[in-house]
């Protein structure tokens, strides 16, 4: 990945976190773990249905791919990048509930909005994962947010065992 090309956003999935500290710890150096966001255009190919409108320049999506297992990168490499907020959240419209016109025009003429994750290998949206937007609601979306696969499996293993156990104990 080109750092210099996409924005990227720290990670805060507890096992880059834990990860990046031992990393840290080991190479004396600070450590970051970091997901790629991939802007709009790049992630539909130049295709996109409302050309030429905000969510065209502005939207970045996260990659899913990085969102589950982030790249370390030295701290120093970031350093000398600029920077630009990301607002990320579940729509737009809850991003921007409570401003104003005026400052939802000012606030994202210098910024990117980011409300969905993106599968590089399908090009499928997913919804963020929970470490990007803890307080976003999971409604019935046909794909689950990068890396809650294996907690849903888990899930539904306990589901199946209570089943089980419940139909065992009727009988």
């Amino acid at each position: 990945v080109d750092i210099e090309c996409y924005l990227a956003v720290r990670s805060g999935l507890p096992s880059a976190v834990e990860a990046a500290a031992a990393a840290t710890a080991f190479a004396g150096v600070e450590v970051v773990p970091i997901a790629v966001m991939v802007p709009c255009r790049a992630a539909m190919l130049a295709k996109f249905p409302l050309h030429g409108t905000f969510f065209q320049t502005n939207e970045v999506f996260l990659d899913a791919e990085t969102a589950t297992w982030p790249i370390m990168v030295t701290a120093r490499r970031l350093a000398p990048l600029p920077t630009v907020s990301v607002y990320l959240g579940s729509s737009v419209a809850s991003i921007t509930r409570g401003m104003s016109r005026a400052e939802v025009a000012s606030s994202f003429g210098v910024r990117a909005v980011c409300v969905r994750s993106w599968d590089p290998d399908t090009g499928h949206p997913r919804p963020l994962p929970r470490w990007a937007c803890p307080f976003a609601t999971r409604g019935s979306t046909a794909l689950p947010a990068p890396g809650e696969e294996q907690e849903l499996q888990r899930e539904r293993g306990r589901h199946q065992e209570q089943q089980q156990q419940q139909q065992q104990q009727q009988q």
